[in-house]
């Protein structure tokens, strides 16, 4: 996490002794009457669960601000039904812990440690996958128009059509709908639903990874000072990323826009 003019190890709220001393005892006083309240069921909303969860201090600091950052949403606006393992919740003692001993607490969650491909990028993991699919089984760059969910069939723009068992669909919900039979009464409904954008940008740059950045992979940027929550040292994962490994590094930020 890059805040405060510094970096701070991920999760934040693990490693609060990177924070200057003023919001550190924020953030504990925080922790300390979270931890002290008694808790009731689930919030209802995404905000209520952070305040619940982590304090006034730690979300006045970070939570609200980069979820705002993250979703492009009022956070109030927000279920808690989606998070699963997403947010880390705090071990109290191991976070005053971490403060008394100046210790980083780092490799938490499912992301901390990952296989990526040493040439060819991301898309290399869906070549491979594709490249073991049976052929006669695979049609791509056709446009699915309709679809008969009682008959299970797919109608493609060129005539085409092809039965499925179960489909999985990346389609946004509001044009899946328009496609699907039987979906009438619900298409008067699609102006209610909400929808943000990522952006993904990437960044191409003819100097080498400066030291401060080469044992980094994701930053996360809570404050409002530039419009990215999370940049991607991309160079870092393999050598291989850029035309001219020796001499050249990459960086993806994402922006999340909403209406």
């Amino acid at each position: 996490v890059w805040m405060q003019g510094r970096f701070i190890p991920y999760p934040m709220q693990n490693n609060l002794w990177r924070l200057p001393q003023g919001q550190q005892i924020q953030c504990v006083y925080g922790l300390l009457d979270a931890y002290r309240q008694p808790r009731p069921d689930k919030p209802a909303t995404f905000a209520a669960w952070l305040q619940q969860e982590f304090g006034e201090g730690l979300c006045e600091t970070f939570m609200f601000p980069y979820h705002r950052k993250v979703w492009a949403y009022p956070l109030d606006m927000l279920g808690v039904e989606w998070m699963g393992e997403r947010v880390a919740v705090v071990d109290v003692k191991r976070a005053i812990r971490n403060i008394l001993e100046k210790e980083d607490d780092i490799g938490w969650g499912p992301n901390a440690k990952f296989r990526f491909p040493s040439r060819g990028g991301t898309g290399a993991i869906w070549r491979s996958m594709y490249g073991r699919l049976p052929a006669e089984r695979c049609w791509l760059e056709k446009q699915a128009v309709r679809i008969d969910p009682a008959g299970k069939v797919v109608y493609f723009a060129d005539g085409d059509q092809r039965p499925f068992d179960l489909l999985l669909s990346t389609v946004p919900l509001d044009r899946l709908l328009s496609m699907v039979d039987g979906m009438e009464s619900l298409r008067a409904e699609t102006d209610k639903l909400m929808w943000s954008s990522t952006h993904v940008i990437g960044v191409g740059l003819t100097a080498q990874t400066p030291e401060h950045l080469r044992t980094k992979r994701w930053l996360y940027f809570p404050e409002a000072d530039c419009p990215f929550y999370r940049v991607t040292v991309f160079s870092n994962y393999s050598p291989n990323t850029t035309p001219a490994s020796s001499a050249a590094s990459s960086l993806l930020a994402h922006v999340h826009e909403s209406p």
